[in-house]
């Protein structure tokens, strides 16, 4: 078996989350491994504990899919996600594609992503990065920039997906941060923002971005998620995508505002 994935297993526990992972630990040429996590709210960090231990043993392993979502009483906290990255993901050295997708998990703070941030660091082989807190109430700025500094040392880097929707703690400065980060990415071909509901963000963040990709000679594809964001102005959309009509490689672009 080289692909396993597990998707809405509502009434799995710790208890089979350890059998799983060990009969998974096994396979050895496993390639891609994805736990879909909705309404487990049987599992607690002992069953994540598990699918760290997992992962170590999973040399071969490339493409890494961790979604929860909170709003089902599961409980996600700093220690889960520290437990993900310093026993799994900080272990494992052929990973190329990493998700980590954690909606509406507010017991996770600007401690998880540092966590996060440093198993980016040690992780310079990955080229697809998502990361998703839609409707995270407790992410700020500090966190958000300390993950995105981390980033910045993926060399390797040719996807980049960040969804932050509804996280209504990040100030601007922090949503700026991506655009100054960006022209680290030198071989970055795919990139999407989604921000729905951020009203922070103005036609100011539009000049930014649109000035940061320009630095990406190898960008090819794009994907905005705008709705809702009520910063900006009609103006600044028109020169925003004025401005995507300029950069040569991109192929593709998805805009929704």
């Amino acid at each position: 078996m080289r692909t396993f994935s597990l998707n809405r297993g509502s009434k799995i526990s710790d208890i089979g989350i350890r059998k799983l992972t060990k009969a998974l630990s096994t396979l050895k040429a496993l390639r891609s491994l994805s736990f879909g996590l909705y309404c487990c709210d049987k599992i607690t960090d002992v069953g994540l504990e598990s699918i760290s231990q997992a992962l170590e043993k999973l040399t071969c392993l490339e493409s890494l899919t961790l979604f929860f979502s909170g709003e089902d009483d599961i409980s996600i906290t700093n220690r889960s996600l520290e437990i993900i990255c310093e026993q799994g993901l900080m272990k494992t050295n052929s990973l190329k594609s990493l998700t980590l997708e954690f909606m509406e998990c507010n017991d996770i703070t600007d401690d998880g992503l540092e966590s996060i941030g440093k198993a980016l660091e040690v992780m310079p082989s990955l080229q697809s990065v998502k990361l998703n807190f839609y409707l995270n109430d407790e992410i700020s700025g500090t966190g958000l920039e300390s993950v995105l500094e981390c980033l910045k040392r993926i060399p390797s880097l040719k996807s980049l997906c960040l969804q932050l929707g509804k996280c209504k703690n990040i100030p601007y400065s922090g949503f700026e941060a991506i655009s100054d980060v960006l022209e680290a990415f030198t071989c970055l071909q795919s990139f999407s923002l989604h921000f729905v509901r951020i009203e922070c963000i103005t036609d100011k963040f539009f000049v930014k971005l649109s000035e940061a990709l320009k630095t990406l000679d190898s960008l090819e594809a794009i994907s905005f998620d705008f709705k809702k964001c009520s910063g900006f102005t009609q103006l600044g959309k028109i020169a925003f995508v004025k401005s995507l009509e300029k950069l040569d490689s991109l192929k593709n672009r998805k805009i929704e505002f």
